[in-house]
């Protein structure tokens, strides 16, 4: 889900072709507009391209800024929404998010092992200065194994749905989304077999801010979450010890909600080919205000799982090309909870025109 928020920069006039400010070339300092620096001593600064070719700079004069955000940490924006980060603007981005999650829960003598697939499919475009629309449509699989394999659940669906963020200060945005979607889930249990539908709904929102700190940006944010599943009554049948067995599951909903604040601490680098790197790393917690599994915990004479849970994630961004961008990063997400591990990896790739 994008809500890991891109810069926006307002538009600059072009400067002339040709002629410095006095002073500017003799004095070694640079002169930035509209990601554009003047050469010094005939040759691009770090985190600057050439324009072209050598022999175009000697016509031009002039470099090209390699990400404006990050050449200069005090005039970097909040980012608007993960696929605009580290690009220049533009009135359109499309982007591409691939996650894979690992679940093992042995809490409580459970044996559960878990794993997950998503895909997520987005475009968004411009409406204004501080804000942008789009539609993402996400494809998912997950599967569960529970008791050495004699339960087995197996979920297959999409969700569909629009999204926008708005920046509503230099330092702050806010991301909305809201998905529905249609799942199919098909259940054994021993010897016993049947599949259903599931409907779901998705509401999530996210408050993102940035603040330059000499080379280090530091991104605090706030993640709100919530989903509400309705499973359709279906039938589980199959033959034990040769007699027939048909159990009819009623209909069933529950909702789950968490709350996750965080904070992200990244720095850029220019590599040998001019391009940058930003590696971060970001450390929260997950509040789960909200979860189907809280009134069976009762019932059953257990205690209740604790309902926080710590969070450590490593990544990097780059900047591929003229217009594109890649973001990979892993994470362990149960952090203080005994005899839970989740892990989970995540590879998102966009490209604005």
């Amino acid at each position: 889900m994008p809500t890991l928020p891109g810069g926006v920069t307002p538009p600059i006039g072009t400067l002339p072709p040709e002629g410095l400010e006095p002073g500017t070339a003799e004095s070694g300092e640079l002169r930035l507009s509209a990601g554009q620096v003047y050469p010094v001593g005939g040759r691009c600064p770090p985190g600057t391209l050439e324009e072209g070719s050598a022999s175009d700079l000697a016509v031009t004069g002039r470099c090209r800024v390699i990400s404006e955000q990050y050449a200069q940490p005090s005039r970097g924006a909040v980012p608007l929404t993960p696929g605009r980060d580290l690009l220049d603007d533009t009135p359109w981005n499309s982007w591409v998010d691939t996650s894979y999650t690992r679940i093992r829960d042995r809490r409580d003598n459970q044996d559960l092992d878990g794993s997950g697939g998503v895909v997520l499919l987005g475009a968004d475009r411009r409406v204004d200065d501080a804000m942008v629309a789009g539609i993402m449509l996400s494809l998912e699989n997950s599967r569960t194994d529970a008791y050495g394999g004699e339960q087995q659940v197996d979920v297959n669906g999409f969700m569909v749905g629009p999204y926008m963020s708005y920046q509503f200060s230099p330092a702050w945005s806010l991301y909305a989304s809201f998905n529905l979607g249609h799942f199919n889930q098909d259940q054994q249990l021993s010897t016993l077999s049947g599949s259903g539908d599931v409907q779901r709904y998705a509401l999530t929102l996210n408050a993102e801010g940035q603040y330059a700190l000499d080379e280090v940006y530091l991104r605090p944010k706030f993640l709100l979450s919530y989903l509400h599943s309705n499973n359709e009554a279906y039938e589980l049948a199959g033959a034990i010890e040769g007699a027939a067995i048909s159990l009819q599951l009623p209909e069933d909903s529950y909702n789950s909600g968490g709350l996750q604040p965080s904070l992200e601490l990244s720095r850029p680098f220019t590599l040998s080919n001019g391009r940058v790197f930003v590696p971060y790393v970001e450390a929260g917690v997950n509040y789960a205000f909200e979860r189907p599994d809280a009134s069976e915990s009762y019932l059953t004479g257990l205690d209740e799982p604790s309902r926080f849970s710590g969070m450590l994630r490593l990544g990097a961004r780059t900047v591929l090309g003229e217009s594109s961008m890649l973001d990979f990063n892993s994470s362990y997400q149960s952090i203080g909870t005994p005899g839970l591990d989740v892990w989970e990896a995540e590879v998102l790739f966009s490209h604005g025109f």
